[in-house]
């Protein structure tokens, strides 16, 4: 009987102060309820701007960029659109490696694939050893890049022309 109480005291120790901070929040099962909805229509969103961006309609996989490259292996990185403009900028030169900094969706549906280049400073326009630039895509369809820009070292960005 003792070792019941005493379980007993630890659970009601244990439970109370979350019931507590529960009732304070005013966390009730139907406010839990709808973050829980939330949740799952966000996750559900996701997934279909994944499915959208992977595959094309008649089902054949698409690929928009490729992670790290370095220029050797000839992978390719960038959209040749871009390529051509990096190429402006640089004097013909390539970069020396591209890679992804980042992938978002836009608020008008469109997937912003965000790249980095390593570069040589004093190659054409660059000053800095690495420039970014954003390609935009429609599902498999490319559409448009941003203008290339370098960033300082206090995180200023300076665009390129």
């Amino acid at each position: 009987m003792k070792r019941f109480l005493m379980i007993a005291v630890v659970i009601i120790a244990t439970v109370m102060p979350a019931v507590i901070w529960a009732q304070e929040e005013g966390l009730t099962l139907e406010k839990l309820a709808e973050q829980i909805t939330g949740l799952v229509e966000r996750v559900e969103a996701l997934e279909s701007i994944y499915i959208r961006s992977a595959i094309m309609d008649d089902a054949s996989a698409c690929q928009l960029a490729v992670g790290e490259v370095n220029w050797t292996d000839g992978d390719g990185g960038m959209h040749p659109t871009s390529l051509a403009a990096y190429l402006s900028l640089s004097d013909g030169v390539v970069p020396r490696s591209i890679s992804i900094r980042s992938v978002k969706s836009t608020s008008d549906g469109l997937i912003a694939i965000e790249f980095e280049t390593y570069d040589e400073p004093g190659t054409g326009s660059f000053n800095e050893y690495g420039s970014y630039v954003i390609e935009y895509w429609s599902g498999c369809e490319f559409q448009s890049h941003s203008r290339f820009w370098e960033e300082d070292y206090s995180g200023n960005q300076i665009w390129l022309e």
